[in-house]
């Protein structure tokens, strides 16, 4: 595994510790006024454009990068989002958020595909922090009354992940379809070896996300 330096831990998926700064965050923020909660909002939203250049930059400089890497996967989509939510608020945005942003970072952190890598490496540090952030915002927002989810706008958000979905599918190979590049934006097909979907699921002798069907990949 590329840049896998660091102490091999035996667990290696603090979801309480998440859960833990997620509801301290709720906690402050619905005591700020206003213009605080606005501050809080796009300081979230730096991190997470901080947090993913963290990713980027090293790979850049030490020519590891690879088009895997671009911020085409649904949650560096909802990465984006968040940073343009931050400034530029709006009812779609908001389902968007909650309808999408929640669920998705939450697979992706109680069944992460990161956890072959050493624990103390940057790029397991990364993928956890980011999706805390992930998580954090839109449930903060949720809870404090700001996200109001709206069934209506459902048909806009199917249209959304239908133009994600048609990304994907230019280019991510398979279904003999020609690809760019041999990548699997918004799609998985491997796990794992200490994911935990690897170790709940099971079909005949072989496990992972796409032995029965394709799932979206967080």
């Amino acid at each position: 595994a590329q840049f896998a330096y660091g102490i091999d831990l035996a667990r290696n998926e603090p979801d309480a510790e998440g859960a833990l700064l997620i509801l301290l965050a709720w906690l402050m923020y619905r005591k700020m006024e206003d213009r605080s909660r606005t501050v809080w909002r796009r300081v979230i939203a730096s991190l997470l454009l901080a947090d993913e250049l963290f990713k980027l930059i090293p790979m850049l400089i030490t020519g590891r990068f690879q088009p895997s890497y671009l911020p085409f996967h649904l949650c560096s989509v909802n990465l984006i989002l968040i940073a343009w939510h931050a400034w530029k608020p709006n009812k779609l945005l908001d389902n968007f958020l909650y309808t999408i942003c929640i669920p998705g970072a939450l697979a992706a952190l109680l069944f992460p595909s990161w956890t072959s890598l050493p624990a103390v490496n940057y790029m397991v540090i990364h993928s956890f922090t980011v999706h805390i952030l992930l998580v954090m915002y839109p449930v903060v927002l949720t809870a404090a009354g700001e996200i109001r989810p709206n069934i209506k706008l459902l048909p806009k958000l199917l249209l959304m992940l239908g133009v994600l979905a048609c990304v994907a599918l230019v280019v991510n190979p398979g279904c003999d379809i020609p690809s760019i590049w041999a990548t699997c934006f918004c799609v998985r097909s491997w796990s794992s070896r200490r994911s935990r979907i690897r170790r709940y699921i099971m079909i005949t002798s072989q496990i992972s996300y796409f032995n029965l069907f394709q799932v979206i990949d967080f």
